[in-house]
């Protein structure tokens, strides 16, 4: 099944197949760059990927590094989590070396930011749903949008307040795409 991701196409044996990062979300998470899987949430770093899911919800692509401490060892003390964030970095980039691929993230004056470049999947449904719902009548974009839907985001993250927002606004979009869209096809 092929669906589009920006001007990509996602297939779900490769994602984009230039130099560009391509993270899916939806249905759980998968890294991608040129075209090939590198990173998924059978990697044993759980905190290292959770760096990367946390920077690709939040607005903007980035935090403040203390934000991202905060966010990710509220358990810790300042300096602890500082020093957990830069191991989980580090092995971050060695999988990401180990790959033949950049890094994906970067640290300057303390914002730490997911690459701009970054293809991610939920960017794109929520694209194909806005373009649904401003059309009002056009089935195809309706399914359009429903096919980028892979599942809930970031479903093994499900403990982790940080994603609880971001799954219940994208998974009440999804579900209001369904019955639009099956509002449209009962009118046929």
């Amino acid at each position: 099944m092929n669906a589009t991701l920006g001007s990509q196409a996602l297939t779900t044996e490769t994602a984009s197949l230039d130099d560009t990062f391509s993270l899916r979300l939806l249905g759980g998470f998968e890294m991608w760059y040129a075209g090939r899987l590198i990173l998924d949430r059978r990697w044993p770093r759980r905190k290292a990927i959770d760096v990367v899911k946390l920077l690709a919800v939040r607005p903007g692509r980035s935090m403040s590094r203390e934000q991202l401490c905060d966010a990710l060892w509220p358990e810790l003390n300042a300096a602890a989590a500082a020093a957990n964030l830069r191991k989980n970095l580090h092995h971050l980039r060695g999988a990401l070396r180990a790959a033949g691929a950049p890094d994906i993230v970067s640290v300057a004056a303390g914002i730490v930011a997911l690459d701009p470049r970054t293809q991610i999947d939920t960017d794109a449904f929520e694209s194909a749903a806005g373009a649904a719902m401003r059309k009002k009548t056009d089935l195809a974009l309706y399914d359009a949008a429903i096919a980028l839907y892979r599942g809930d985001l970031l479903p093994d993250d499900i403990y982790g307040e940080w994603a609880a927002d971001d799954r219940g606004r994208v998974r009440a979009r999804y579900l209001q795409l369904r019955v639009e869209a099956a509002r449209l096809a009962g009118l046929r």
